[in-house]
C-alpha cells in the first residue's frame, strides 16, 4: 500500500489564498481497501477534501502550468463547446 498527496489547483478568495489536496492510496488489497472505505473522516480531520483508493498502481501526473491567456482560452473553448458563458 502506498500513501500520496495530490495537490489539486489553487484556489483564491480575496486575498487568501488556498491549496485543496486529496489522499491517493493505492496498491491496496482487497481488505486495506474496504478498510479505506471509511477514511472520509480522516480525510476531512486532516484537511484533504477525500480519499481515493486503487487496488492497482496509479500514476500521478505532474500538474499542468498555464500561463492566464492559456488558461482563459481553454475555459472560453470548453464555454463554447458547453454552450454556456464563462464562468
Amino acid at each position: 500500500m502506498r500513501l500520496r498527496v495530490l495537490e489539486l489547483p489553487k484556489q483564491q478568495l480575496g486575498h487568501a489564498v488556498s491549496t485543496p489536496y486529496a489522499l491517493v492510496v493505492d496498491n491496496c488489497t482487497a481488505e486495506q481497501a474496504d478498510m479505506l472505505h471509511n477514511a472520509e473522516g480522516l480525510a476531512k480531520t486532516i484537511g484533504a477534501i477525500g480519499v481515493l483508493v486503487f487496488a492497482e498502481p496509479v500514476v500521478l501526473a505532474a500538474p499542468l502550468a498555464y500561463t492566464e491567456p492559456e488558461a482563459r482560452a481553454i475555459i472560453e473553448a470548453a464555454a463554447a463547446a458547453l454552450g454556456t458563458e464563462e464562468p
